[in-house]
């Protein structure tokens, strides 16, 4: 199972679904849509999520998402930029 995949998790869509609607009308997923997952579960289609967007019973395959990153590049910067510089400089 994926170490991201956890309720309470943002995530992206990074593919359109296949069916246009489902047999409870829910609407397909589409991708760049986000969503928060309510579950996980493990069963003999693999690893699906359930969101909470999303009705009970409407649950999509983990391969058409990705964990939604929400920090800005400044961010990145302020994490990384210490770890550049860590090459002691001779005399």
């Amino acid at each position: 199972m994926s170490a991201w995949a956890r309720p309470g998790v943002k995530c992206v869509c990074i593919k359109n679904s296949t069916r246009i609607v489902n047999y409870q009308g829910m609407p397909p997923f589409l991708k760049g849509q986000t969503f928060t997952i309510a579950g996980v579960e493990q069963n003999g289609y693999g690893v699906c999520l359930y969101f909470e967007e999303r009705g009970p019973n409407q649950w999509a395959h983990i391969n058409g998402f990705r964990p939604l990153v929400e920090r800005t590049q400044e961010q990145d910067l302020e994490h990384f930029l210490p770890l550049l510089n860590t090459v002691e400089e001779s005399a």
